[in-house]
């Protein structure tokens, strides 16, 4: 009976416990990975940068967060790729952007620009100035409409 106490106690601090070691820390822009700095370097201004974290939530990797003056974030995976472009009142740098998903949103919304772009999985979200959110596949073919 005193193992299963001990058990359950363990099990109600895991959250708790992974709640703290989720806490962003910041860091220096140097520590990022090679490949984040690359990335940020070519399309951003090191003289935009407000904070640079590391998060590393709930033991599942390592993540960094670039935040920018104008409230604009960038996130990117343990090994510098990138995972999100978050633009606050502006574009996200055509550059970035697949070929296809910008000539969709050209043709489909005409006067909208992309505001966020983010990976997850095999897809594309994009969101747009007129706070439409589409899926793409990773070869930027349009899915559908995202709620």
């Amino acid at each position: 009976m005193d193992a299963r106490r001990i058990l359950i106690v363990i099990l109600m601090m895991l959250p708790a416990i992974g709640t703290v070691c989720a806490a962003d820390k910041p860091i220096p822009f140097d520590k990022l990975p090679q490949k984040a700095k690359q990335f940020f370097e070519a399309y951003f201004s090191k003289d935009d940068i407000v904070e640079v974290s590391v998060d590393n939530p709930y033991f599942f990797g390592t993540e960094y967060e670039v935040v920018l003056r104008d409230g604009s974030k960038i996130e990117f995976a343990s090994q510098g790729e990138w995972m999100e472009v978050k633009m606050k009142n502006k574009a996200v740098p055509l550059a970035i952007i697949p070929k296809t998903i910008i000539l969709y949103v050209k043709k489909s919304f005409p006067d909208t620009f992309v505001t966020s772009m983010k990976k997850k999985g095999a897809l594309y979200k994009v969101k747009i100035s007129n706070a439409l959110e589409l899926e793409f596949s990773r070869q930027g073919e349009f899915l559908r409409f995202d709620d």
